[in-house]
């Protein structure tokens, strides 16, 4: 294996290992977003600050609202009821 051949086979499996920890640092997210649910939707914000990610109101009190399509790994999407969380969707 040539110089440039073991670079690309490093960069491939760093990318790899980079991927898999963001999909498990992503699902670990959800699953601590999810004992947000039935609780003020502040507390869920202040979290997220707290670990440099952020949260955005998908659907408010039964009516979906405007969204980008931009992917932000560390944004949580959430549906909230009279400013209480009833759902977390995904991260996105």
């Amino acid at each position: 294996m040539g110089i440039g051949e073991q670079f690309e086979f490093e960069k491939t499996g760093q990318i790899e290992a980079e991927s898999a920890m963001s999909a498990m640092t992503q699902e670990g997210t959800l699953t601590r977003a999810k004992t947000f649910i039935g609780k003020p939707l502040v507390e869920l914000e202040a979290a997220a600050i707290k670990f440099g990610g952020s949260v955005r109101v998908a659907r408010k009190n039964g009516k979906n609202t405007c969204l980008t399509c931009d992917y932000r790994p560390w944004r949580i999407n959430v549906e909230v009821q009279d400013d209480i969380v009833l759902a977390i969707y995904d991260i996105g």
